[in-house]
């Protein structure tokens, strides 16, 4: 243990308290300086171009590896990954199951209506696009309402994580520019998830017959 004068303080950053001590001090804590974390581009460029300094510039989210709980923070992100690609797997099984299940009901259902379109001309490969057209306009609308609920609560839920110590203290959520990609692929996601979901219907509802048509309807 040693005892230090505090000379002045620093405004803290996400993730870190910063603590600097001058040069001769430093010098003597930790003679070899090998790594320069930096957040401007342009003092990674010349430090980079030092002669005779063979230094480990690190700069954007790289810099993160110079932490000290920077091992624990990458353990704990993997983990997270796994946990939330699980999450996703078994979110798109009941998807595709519920999906699957509510149009085979509803072709069911709609035999006799289906016989009606095959009756007055429509071919098997109509009445398959018009259930896969129906399933892609119910993914759509579900895929759109799934969006707008991950804008509103993806910083809800990444804060939960933190609280939960499923990740570190620094996580977080922040929509960017980039998150429209996103969004955009999540949404196509869906609507793929519907459509694929109402194959097997689809391709039960065109080989119904026409003369199917003339029979009475009952209650299944």
């Amino acid at each position: 243990s040693r005892t230090y004068t505090i000379a002045g303080t620093v405004r803290p950053r996400t993730g870190e308290q910063p603590v600097f001590f001058t040069d001769a001090e430093a010098a003597r804590l930790s003679p070899g300086v090998d790594a320069l974390v930096t957040y401007h581009a342009a003092t990674a460029g010349r430090a980079a171009a030092l002669p005779g300094v063979h230094l480990q510039v690190l700069k954007g989210a790289d810099r993160h590896e110079a932490d000290p709980g920077a091992v624990q923070d990458t353990t704990e992100l993997t983990g997270l990954t796994a946990f939330l690609g699980v999450a996703a797997l078994i979110s798109a099984f009941v998807a595709i199951t519920v999906t699957a299940t509510a149009f085979g009901l509803s072709v069911a259902q709609r035999r006799r209506d289906l016989a009606l379109l095959r009756t007055i001309g429509a071919t098997p490969k109509q009445v398959r696009r018009m259930v896969c057209a129906e399933a892609a306009l119910v993914g759509a609308g579900g895929s759109a309402a799934g969006c707008l609920l991950g804008l509103a609560g993806a910083p809800q839920l990444a804060s939960w994580i933190v609280r939960q110590g499923l990740a570190p203290s620094w996580f977080g959520v922040h929509f960017t520019t980039g998150s429209a990609l996103a969004l955009g692929v999540a949404f196509l996601a869906g609507v793929a998830v519907a459509v694929l979901s109402v194959l097997v219907a689809a391709v039960r509802a065109g080989t119904i017959r026409p003369t199917e048509a003339l029979r009475e309807a009952a209650v299944e």
